[in-house]
């Protein structure tokens, strides 16, 4: 109660007012008095009577009785005890904002009726101002007209006690004068600090600095004075966050400072003493963020402490308790002491046990300042930074935990709730990159940017900005999308503007943008880019003081730039500097940091660069010495993760092939330098072998198959160079082909079911066969589910189910590992899980499987035959003509539709190539080069192409002069019928649907059901006109007991739906290869007017979930004359073979025709006519006669004979009528000196 309310009061109570209490507020920001919030009967009473009685009787209301209610109102009976029970409460019962409307009400009442000289007009404008702000405090911005309003009424009764002091002696008026100045600095704050207008500030500052200097001596005035002490310093501080002007700095401390100990000498309880202390400790921090001082920084946190120590209201010592937590955090990035984050975790702990007794809800609510929310998000930093210093998972497990239960708190509009939300999402991208942690980022930055910011201070606001370019950045690492890159870059800048020329915060931020223009520089080759990132990263090593745990991950940075700039330039100077900083790197990071490993790994690789620049023959292996020891040293570490394990082992595997290049180029003396050749040879093998057993536990931490696609993209070639080691370490060729196969089609493994791998080990040990099949049913099963509901809170459950989901992936993994391990320690399970020599036999049956394995080392046919495992050396096959011819095939043709005479000339001479280095030494070491049969009678081939090489058409490499007559032309078709797979297991998985079927079905027939579906117009494409004719051409001629069914430009669901009751497929549309992520890749189909969809490897892959081999029918052939179905150009997934034909295969379909690359329309046709009369010329017919076809026009035409016939099992294989109707159009119909039109046809398959 204000002094002319205690006067007041004594007056018209004629009784003396003695509450114990200081006038002013107790609170941090110089704040009016709490809202009392415990109704009683007296209040009540109260409550209904004066509003009774001032409603009766409004118009009577003389001076008389304007001075009896003011009593009334101000000498509220109740009021003391209200205001002590306040306590924590941030918000007021029903009852109490009833007694608050009603004080307002009266008082609006009274300042009409006063007359406008009356002496307590300035009482009743204060008095409705203070209720005013109460109501404003209670009920948020919201109510931010009540606190306008209160700021003019507070300044009417300023100027009218500045025109007519108040009656009484100088040193009470004086006082009265600055209560009320002193009132309208805290509404003016309140205002600044609701919207940031920094003019309110300024007037709040103005105003408190007059009542201060009104009351500055006197005895009589040490209430006011003391209420001024602590509201002036606070107001200065925020000031000087924001002009980071010193001098305002340096009057809050020594203002506190007379205030501290004026409150100590007059004996003031220690909460108030406190209240002091922590006005000290936030200028002294807020003077480190602007020096860096360090010095200040302790002397923060010892006067935070001292407050914690000293204050017993929950509200407050919960603040200052995170507030002392998060200053010990910064101590620990300035000088990297852990006893900082024990501290720091300790307290941020305590204040949460503290909320946790506290029955107290509003201090959970995220907007709290000391709120659950916080802490939480809090101690995730802090276990975070725990384990980037000491390398414990247990510390990240704690790290995520956390922060998950942050998000069950998360406050949607609340822009710092926002800061952790984007820790959290980022944090689980740095652990799960993916396709889902994709739909949490884009969730995260749809409401980041709606985020309300005005409520930052200039520190939050920089982490908001910041944590926003996280977020562009995380959403960039996954789909790769320059501008999110540029977002993220800019998002640094910003976030730079916000700090202090000289903030310790400074080297972060400058090391954060300095990566970011590394990454954008690496994307888009700019290099004013990585001149930029090697400023900025260079300022931030030179800010960082000499203990910031910051300084090992900006060494590395650095370094890894500086590597960049040494390619670009070939300046041995930039190779110089890179190699001083990133061994300086590795020597400040410990062993078990996360970035030790890559760190590591980059001065390999700058010791690699090395060995590549130096002329000097004798010095040049002591630089591959090097480079391997540092590989090695990754490999060897025991906090490398498997991704960096495995990229570990494939720069050691290269660097000791080099090396045993350069000694055998070198080598003077044979005899004495072979075994040093053959151990290099040796140590590569024994490496890449350990690497090859990890890809698939690598795959297995995916949740998606885009999640698969990218951890295996990682990891190029690995399977290829260890199949070609083993074959010059003269290992066995079974060997090698165990090797590739594991390697290799790891997606597809993984999508096929099969247990012939366990069926051995259940004899041998029941009880762990058991454990892992059940760890690999968990695994395996574990897919991304559908999303839950929609919204923002329906997409933080799916954010806190994906946390769950992915927590007990790793752990199921994990002792899948350990499971695994234990198998191949038993006797003669040492190859587990690899294919057996069984396996391969039993897959050539009926005829061999040739894998082409191009290495730099190497180029080999890996032979697989009935009767065993061989190799051979394919001594004119290099890979550098592989790269350079093979990709010709690439984009250069596929984006053209035009098939020029001169693409027909380098398309035959690279057919040439491959007939005289591949395909011919093959046919001669199998013994096929032989007088020409006819195409029942030929043998039958398998082609694999490893790597770039599954782009290669085996199957059309030959000789073509100008006549198909001429002893000259020689070519594969003439020898043997070729068929491709992806891999020995996918060929094994084709051919088990098959027998199945035929098992299920009988031995002579079973009912055949085949789909055509067009697109003879595509909005946006080329139309298709004889897509339509080609499907009803087909359709005349099959037999009659097949049912048929025709869409036309249908739905990618209808057609999906369709696919699934079908076993034969027909497509006649457009079809897409996505290079860089193959599952997109996709069939064009219809939505609406004008507009198209697709259906996707993703989608069709999963058909075989909802359709499993059935008795009435089996899914056997599927035909795509489609665009480029079957090409798998993508750079970083070539060992993966994903494309729209195989996926077909894992959708349970035993024959895939597809193509190669874009065909000509009547040649497509033709060759579709041609294979499916050769497919069924042999067949008796058994059944009814010819269904009758009926039509439904557009979007989704449709016929369906269903009169059912028996059909004959096909005597001609797919195989063999594919090869008799590519050799028909070729030979017979005259393309045969354009292998455009006809080479891209092949089988896949059984």
């Amino acid at each position: 109660m204000s002094q002319p309310q205690r006067e007041v009061y004594e007056r018209n109570n004629d009784k003396p007012y003695d509450s114990g209490r200081e006038s002013g507020s107790d609170g941090q920001a110089g704040e009016t008095s709490d809202l009392v919030s415990s109704p009683n009967e007296d209040m009540e009473a109260w409550n209904r009577n004066i509003r009774t009685e001032m409603e009766a009787n409004p118009d009577t209301l003389d001076e008389r009785t304007i001075h009896q209610y003011w009593g009334e109102l101000c000498g509220d009976p109740a009021a003391d005890q209200y205001e002590e029970q306040i306590g924590d409460r941030r918000t007021i019962t029903s009852k109490l904002s009833e007694l608050l409307d009603t004080k307002i009400a009266v008082g609006e009442i009274l300042l009409r009726t006063a007359p406008p000289q009356h002496s307590l007009r300035p009482f009743l404008l204060f008095h409705l101002s203070d209720n005013l702000g109460r109501r404003f405090r209670y009920r948020g911005v919201e109510e931010l007209g009540d606190l306008d309003r209160a700021i003019r009424l507070a300044e009417t009764g300023v100027g009218l006690f500045r025109e007519n002091p108040p009656i009484g002696p100088p040193e009470q008026s004086i006082d009265i004068i600055a209560m009320g100045l002193l009132n309208l600095g805290t509404l003016l704050l309140a205002h600044y600090e609701s919207t940031k207008i920094t003019d309110s500030l300024e007037k709040a500052i103005l105003h408190t600095k007059h009542a201060l200097h009104l009351v500055r001596s006197g005895s009589h005035h040490l209430p006011t004075r003391l209420t001024a002490l602590k509201n002036l310093p606070l107001m200065l501080v925020l000031r000087c966050q924001w002009i980071r002007r010193m001098e305002d700095l340096d009057e809050a401390y020594r203002l506190a400072e007379y205030g501290l100990s004026l409150a100590k000498r007059e004996a003031y309880p220690e909460e108030r003493v406190a209240g002091y202390q922590w006005l000290l400790s936030i200028s002294s921090e807020t003077r480190y963020q602007l020096t860096g001082d360090i010095a200040t920084l302790s002397k923060a946190i010892e006067l935070a402490s001292k407050t914690v120590a000293g204050t017993s209201t929950v509200s407050k010592k919960v603040s200052y308790l995170r507030y002392l937590s998060v200053m010990l955090e910064l101590r620990y990035t300035a000088l990297g002491d852990l006893g900082d984050i024990a501290e720091a975790i300790k307290h941020a702990e305590y204040g949460l046990d503290i909320l946790a007794e506290a029955n107290n809800p509003e201090l959970h609510e995220p907007s709290a300042p000391g709120g659950s929310h916080h802490f939480l998000r809090l101690l995730a930093d802090l276990h975070e930074a725990k384990y980037q210093a000491r390398g414990d998972f247990q510390d990240l497990n704690k790290s995520l935990a956390y922060q998950k239960r942050a998000i069950e708190t998360f406050d949607v509009g609340d822009a710092k709730g926002f800061i952790g939300l984007a820790g959290f999402v980022t944090s689980l991208r740095s652990r799960y990159i993916g396709a889902e942690a994709l739909d949490h980022v884009n969730e995260s930055l749809v409401l980041l940017e709606e985020a309300v910011e005005d409520n930052l201070d200039m520190r939050e606001r920089t982490l908001f900005i910041s944590s926003l370019g996280a977020l562009y950045e995380a959403r960039y690492s996954l789909t790769r999308s320059p501008g999110d890159l540029d977002r993220a870059v800019s998002m640094s800048e910003a976030s730079i503007s916000f700090l202090p020329q000289s903030s310790p915060e400074l080297p972060k931020f400058h090391g954060e943008l300095a990566r970011r223009l590394q990454l954008r520089y690496r994307s888009k080759k700019r290099i004013g880019d990585l001149e930029a990132a090697i400023a900025w990263g260079a300022q931030a090593l030179t800010e960082a003081p000499a203990t910031s745990i910051l300084r090992p991950s900006l060494l590395n940075s650095l370094s890894q730039a500086l590597s960049l700039l040494y390619l670009e330039s070939q300046d041995p100077n930039d190779l110089d500097f890179a190699l001083s900083i990133g061994s300086e790197a590795t020597e400040e990071f410990p062993e078990y940091h996360p970035e030790f490993a890559p760190a590591m790994i980059n001065l390999g690789e700058l010791f690699f660069n090395a060995f590549q620049a130096e002329q000097s023959e004798e010095e040049k292996s002591q630089w591959l010495y090097w480079a391997l020891q540092f590989f090695i040293n990754a490999l060897q570490c025991p906090s490398t993760s498997p991704r960096f394990r495995l990229h570990a082992a494939g720069q050691a595997a290269k660097t000791n092939m080099v090396l045993g290049h350069f000694f055998e180029q070198h080598r003077e003396q044979p005899d004495n330098a072979s075994a040093t050749i053959r151990g290099h040879w040796e140590n590569a093998y024994e490496i890449l072998s350990e690497a090859v057993g990890l890809l698939p536990i690598l795959s297995c931490v995916a949740l998606t198959l885009e999640d698969e696609q990218w951890h295996l993209s990682q990891h190029l070639n690995l399977a290829s160079n260890a199949a070609a080691m083993a074959i010059k370490c003269e290992r066995s060729a079974l060997q090698a082909a165990r090797l590739l196969e594991a390697g290799r089609g790891i997606i597809m493994g993984n999508l096929i079911e099969s247990r012939q791998e366990i069926f051995g080990l259940e004899r041998a040990n029941p009880d762990l066969a058991r454990e892992f099949d059940v760890l690999r049913q968990k695994v395996d099963g574990m897919l991304v589910g559908p999303r839950g509901e929609a919204g923002v809170q329906g997409g933080f459950r799916a954010s806190l189910l994906m946390f769950h989901r992915q927590e007990q992936r790793l752990r199921d993994v994990n002792l899948l590992e350990r499971t695994l391990e234990k198998i191949r320690g038993m006797p003669g399970f040492e190859n587990f899980l690899y294919p057996s020599e069984a396996e391969f036999k039993e897959a050539a049956r009926y005829g061999p499987i040739v894998a082409i394995n191009v290495t730099e080392n190497s180029s080999d046919a890996i032979i697989i035959q009935s009767t065993g495992v061989s190799s051979l050396r394919l001594q004119q096959l290099s890979s550098s003509w592989v790269k350079k011819q093979i990709g010709m095939i690439d984009r250069k043709i596929l984006k053209s539709r035009e098939l020029a005479p001169d693409k027909n000339r380098r398309m035959r001479a690279l057919l040439e190539m491959l007939w005289v280095a591949v395909v011919k030494p093959v046919l001669q070491e199998l013994g096929f080069y032989t007088n020409q049969k006819s195409s029942s009678a030929l043998p039958h081939i398998w082609w694999i192409g490893v790597g770039t090489m599954a782009k290669a058409p085996f199957h059309a490499a030959g000789c073509y002069p100008k006549s198909p007559n001429s002893p000259k032309a020689e070519y594969t078709s003439k020898y043997c019928i070729s068929s491709y797979t992806p891999t020995v297991k996918a060929l094994l998985y084709s051919r088990a649907r098959e027998e199945a079927t035929i098992q299920n079905v009988g031995l002579d027939t079973f009912t055949d059901k085949a789909l055509f579906i067009t697109m003879p117009r595509t909005p946006g494409d080329k139309d298709f006109p004889k897509a339509k004719e080609e499907a009803e051409s087909i359709i005349s001629f099959l037999p009659s007991g097949i049912t048929k069914t025709l869409l036309i430009s249908p739905s990618s669901r209808l057609a999906l739906e369709q696919i699934q009751g079908h076993n034969m497929i027909h497509f006649a549309c457009h079809g897409i290869t996505e290079f860089a992520n193959p599952a997109k890749s996709r069939i064009v189909l219809f939505k609406g007017p004008g507009e198209v969809e697709t259906l996707t490897v993703k989608a069709i892959s999963e058909v075989r979930r909802f359709q499993p081999v059935s008795p009435n029918g089996t899914h056997s052939l599927a035909y795509l004359s489609a665009c480029i179905s079957g090409d798998s150009s993508s750079e970083d997934l070539g060992q993966e073979v994903l494309h729209i034909a195989s996926s077909f295969q894992l959708a349970g379909f035993s024959h895939v025709v597809g193509t190669l690359w874009i065909g000509d329309d009547t040649v497509s046709k033709k060759v579709a006519e041609e294979f499916y009369k050769a497919l069924f010329q042999c067949g008796e017919v058994r059944g009814s006669s010819r269904g009758e076809r009926e039509e439904v026009g557009d979007p989704a035409a449709a016929v369906d004979s269903t009169e059912g016939g028996r059909v004959p099992v096909l005597r001609m294989t797919c195989a063999e009528a594919l090869h008799r109707a590519v050799d028909k159009v070729k030979i017979v119909e005259g393309y045969w000196w354009n292998p455009l039109d006809w080479a891209q046809f092949c089988h896949w398959g059984a």
